[in-house]
């Protein structure tokens, strides 16, 4: 995780660690078996864990859902939003950045391990998902009201439709990725939202 632990409590340091123990052991058994398969037991033998401590991070199995992608927020909001803040690149290019950065940390875990995260998602979907606060989503929003205050970017379309259009973009390139596992998804994501705003700057 991203979070430094440094600077917590051993308290809090051993929250977050015996969390991310739950959340690896189910992304292991997920890619392994998928999702449907595993059970909350089967994690917590993974894990070395008791089903009650299962239960004091995660009221029931699908909430583990949407933990898989707040590690993705996590990353975003500590890592990858601060870098392209600091930098000089344009708001088109921040938004190449950004996906690419998307899709690779996707790219980590493996397509048949995504796949079975999307299948998941679309079995036990949350509204929380496409949710504002969420690292991902806010970074995208950021960086398309950046470029309208500077007047790169067309303002007659809101921050948050674009942001969500260019979003569903990177999920479609991840997703043609995991069923043709060919090319390089990475640049096809930046070429793909390169055109996309080529139609509003």
């Amino acid at each position: 995780m991203v979070i430094l632990l440094e600077k917590m409590t051993s308290r809090k340091q051993q929250s977050i660690a015996s969390k991310q123990r739950i959340l690896d052991a189910a992304l292991r058994l997920t890619g392994e078996r998928g999702f449907d398969n595993v059970t909350i037991q089967d994690i917590c033998t993974e894990a070395g864990m008791s089903v009650g401590a299962f239960y004091h991070y995660f009221k029931k199995k699908e909430a583990i859902i949407l933990a898989w992608y707040g590690l993705a927020d996590e990353y975003f909001d500590a890592e990858v939003m601060p870098r392209l803040r600091a930098s000089d690149l344009s708001y088109g290019e921040k938004i190449e950045e950004f996906a690419r950065e998307q899709v690779a940390f996707g790219m980590r875990y493996g397509p048949d391990y995504i796949a079975q995260l999307y299948r998941a998602q679309l079995s036990y979907s949350s509204p929380g998902f496409y949710s504002e606060t969420r690292g991902i989503v806010g970074g995208m929003i950021e960086l398309v009201r950046d470029g309208q205050a500077r007047g790169q970017l067309q303002s007659g379309v809101s921050a948050e439709q674009l942001a969500d259009e260019l979003l569903l973009i990177i999920r479609g390139v991840i997703l043609d990725w995991i069923w043709s596992r060919a090319g390089d998804p990475q640049d096809r994501a930046a070429h793909m939202t390169r055109r996309y705003l080529s139609a509003y700057s």
